[in-house]
């Protein structure tokens, strides 16, 4: 087991097994002082998404996240409608 912290990725105690996983939490702008919209957003959904699963699971799942949430951009959220939320809790997103 690898654990991240906040300071090197953004996320409070995040313990993964797997080196592809933590490559992609390594890239530039991970670990400091965050200011970017979409990348605060993107940490708020993964991690209320996590509650009661392991990170390994929703990081694994990131790609469908990314889809759900228009690639984390908070503004095309706010537009989803009923039909939008319905279609994406129907999608079981395997």
């Amino acid at each position: 087991m690898i654990p991240v912290t906040d300071e090197t990725a953004g996320f409070s105690a995040l313990c993964v097994g797997t080196k592809s996983v933590v490559h992609s939490l390594s890239r530039p702008g991970m670990g400091g002082p965050q200011h970017d919209d979409k990348v605060l957003f993107e940490f708020l959904i993964l991690k209320g998404a996590q509650a009661g699963l392991s990170w390994e699971t929703i990081l694994a799942k990131r790609e469908n996240f990314r889809a759900a949430f228009a690639q984390f951009d908070p503004a095309v959220v706010a537009q989803y409608d009923r039909r939008k939320v319905r279609g994406l809790l129907s999608n079981s997103g395997a």
